[in-house]
């Protein structure tokens, strides 16, 4: 499954061949706009990320791809630019905001606001949980900071001054 930014789509290929499927969430759906991450709840639902103009976050059924519904509105809890989704092991989804400088922790099952589980980075792109702790990736200051899974503490940057816009990051 691959976000499909220009294409405000969500296009599904064949992990083995690379053979496109088709789109499994067409142009637009649930006002799709801009998708950026991608994630699939403990429920078996696809979240995504729709960081342009509606700056939601929108749940698609995992087998079909039709929309079902808005799951984090705009602003919940100050949430601005959403672009990269994880849920962690607890359940939670968390967001990470572009505009907001941080992630957004959100009930798994409701999309209630919790709090906000990191200050920082400034211009948070992308995550990934690794041995219990967040790894997060910040394209204005082109670090990757680890930040403790259970309280959010920042624990420092885990790269030097090499990266230029800094967006993905994965064990």
């Amino acid at each position: 499954f691959v976000s499909s930014y220009e294409a405000d789509s969500v296009l599904r290929f064949n992990a083995d061949t690379g053979e496109f499927l088709g789109a499994f969430v067409p142009s637009g759906s649930g006002g799709l706009n801009g998708p950026t991450g991608l994630a699939f709840g403990p429920d078996g639902h696809l979240y995504v990320a729709s960081f342009v103009l509606n700056n939601n976050v929108l749940r698609y059924d995992g087998r079909t791809g039709a929309f079902l519904g808005v799951f984090v509105e705009s602003g919940s809890g100050g949430l601005q630019g959403p672009i990269g989704l994880s849920f962690g092991a607890n359940g939670d989804l968390y967001v990470a905001a572009s505009y907001a400088g941080g992630v957004f922790r959100y009930d798994g099952r409701t999309g209630a606001f919790r709090d906000k589980f990191t200050n920082g980075p400034e211009g948070a792109e992308s995550m990934v949980w690794h041995e219990g702790d967040l790894y997060v990736s910040g394209h204005m200051h082109d670090r990757v900071i680890r930040f403790n899974g259970r309280s959010g503490r920042n624990m420092g940057a885990v790269t030097g001054g090499f990266l230029d816009w800094a967006t993905g990051v994965d064990f």
